[in-house]
């Protein structure tokens, strides 16, 4: 059992990854919770290497923790250029923070997979949607999540998966920010600094946005009120209230440069038919309309153009 000076005590992975893991510490540690952080950076508190997943799973907690919060992986960048090591760390890394919960009497285990769990998406998508992956960064998380599923049937473990689609939100520090291969900073950082906004596609790709700062609050609410038994796992969708094209993304950031900024911002996007299939994203829960991407493109902008 977890007393009560526990309660607001979690582990983190990812923290120091430069984006998600990062804006969800600074914001569960604003709500009064201790976090301790585990990962391969100096300022993780335990040393979690997920390629060495077994020499993190035998360490012993100096104090107890409710949950721990598995958001550490190999990216979907990482997962093409390096397929094998990839799984490794996806998979084995993720059993080896399962082991670690179940050695050190965690009780709530919380894992944040993703929307590419299915692949090419069709119709509506909610927690009822089988998945079916077609890349190595889907079915790595998929399969993650069974072993999640696996240890809260066998063990004394409650779980938590949730699937988010593509994140939008500030992160704590835009100089030591890493993850600009994303379309909603690298458009809004090739306008500012290039003058313009290239896509290497027509852009008919759909994605669903959903605020970081929306899903650091679903969290905090399952942290302090989890759902259901224990020996269950839960599945929850963060996805947004907005969904657009990246043609149209790309479109909203010419437009908020050159409307808002006066910074002029050449759109180069090659010919072709629209073969993308219509989908949408949802949670049985509903889905946030605030904060607007518009909006979060504005500060990045703002920012970018002042740095």
């Amino acid at each position: 059992m977890i007393d009560d000076a526990a309660h607001k005590s979690v582990m983190l992975t990812g923290a120091n990854g430069g984006y998600v893991g990062a804006v969800v510490k600074c914001f569960l540690e604003k709500e009064g919770y201790h976090v301790t952080t585990a990962g391969i950076h100096s300022m993780d508190d335990c040393h979690f290497d997920l390629e060495k997943p077994a020499d993190f799973q035998d360490m012993a907690l100096s104090r107890p923790v409710s949950a721990f919060i598995h958001m550490a992986a190999a990216n979907e960048v990482v997962c093409r250029s390096a397929p094998y090591r990839s799984l490794y760390a996806n998979v084995a890394g993720t059993r080896a923070a399962l082991e670690f919960s179940i050695r050190n009497h965690v009780p709530y285990f919380v894992y944040v997979s993703t929307f590419h769990v299915f692949g090419r998406p069709r119709g509506r998508i909610d927690e009822n949607t089988p998945p079916y992956p077609l890349n190595d960064y889907g079915l790595s998380h998929l399969q993650a999540e069974e072993y999640i599923r696996m240890y809260c049937e066998n063990h004394d473990l409650k779980g938590l998966i949730f699937r988010p689609s593509n994140f939008f939100g500030m992160p704590p520090d835009l100089k030591g920010f890493s993850r600009w291969a994303l379309a909603p900073f690298e458009f809004a950082k090739t306008a500012v600094e290039q003058g313009m906004i290239e896509l290497r596609t027509t852009g008919y790709q759909k994605r669903n946005f959903v605020p970081l700062a929306y899903f650091s609050g679903v969290l905090k609410e399952k942290l302090e009120c989890p759902s259901g038994p224990k020996e269950t796992c839960e599945i929850r969708h963060i996805a947004g209230g907005e969904s657009m094209t990246i043609r149209e993304l790309a479109g909203l950031v010419k437009r908020i440069s050159e409307e808002q900024f006066a910074h002029s911002v050449t759109l180069s996007i090659p010919s072709g038919e629209n073969r993308e299939t219509e989908w949408e994203f949802c949670s049985i829960e509903g889905v946030p309309h605030e904060p607007s991407l518009e909006g979060f493109e504005t500060e990045l902008i703002k920012e970018l153009l002042s740095a």
